[in-house]
């Protein structure tokens, strides 16, 4: 009997060791994934830092950029022509031929620079013709005006049709 009590006794010993040791490896495993998620959140402060300063970089590049309307057209139209070349780009990686990409690198630069001038013309134009155009509708109105008002003179009312 007393050979049971005492194998009993030390199982039960080797349990509450066992039990021990088990304790301090999940209480070791905790503070492991408690430093690796700390380490974690860190790396995501820093990248998010990082990328703040990025656009805020980025944003500042714009504003000078576009400071002026001589350095913001030449901005433009040397980036569509950069758009030019990396679409020659892709079109040579999907159709597996790369010679127009290399031959015609430059032209198409050249190509996309000449059509941005032509649309940034076009887009000056446009302005001016509505400017001109609303001049010339108030003009217009004005001369309606005094055609239709009673008050005017006979000598206003010429004026206003010859013009």
């Amino acid at each position: 009997m007393s050979d049971i009590v005492t194998r009993l006794l030390l199982k039960t010993n080797d349990f509450d060791e066992n039990l021990n040791k088990s304790k301090k490896n999940v209480n070791g495993f905790q503070s492991d994934i408690a430093k690796m998620s700390g380490v974690a959140v860190s790396g995501v402060m820093k990248f998010a830092g990082v990328l703040g300063i990025a656009v805020t970089a980025s944003e500042g590049f714009n504003k000078v950029m576009n400071s002026s309307q001589t350095l913001g057209d030449e901005y433009a139209r040397t980036m569509d022509g950069l758009k030019g070349g990396v679409d020659q780009f892709f079109y040579s990686i999907g159709s597996g031929d790369w010679t127009p990409f290399m031959n015609g690198l430059a032209e198409t630069i050249r190509l996309a620079r000449e059509a941005y001038n032509t649309m940034d013309q076009l887009g000056n134009t446009k302005m001016s013709f509505s400017y001109f155009d609303a001049k010339n509708q108030a003009t217009v109105q004005e001369q309606i005006t005094i055609l239709k008002d009673k008050d005017s003179t006979e000598e206003q009312k010429k004026a206003a049709r010859e013009l």
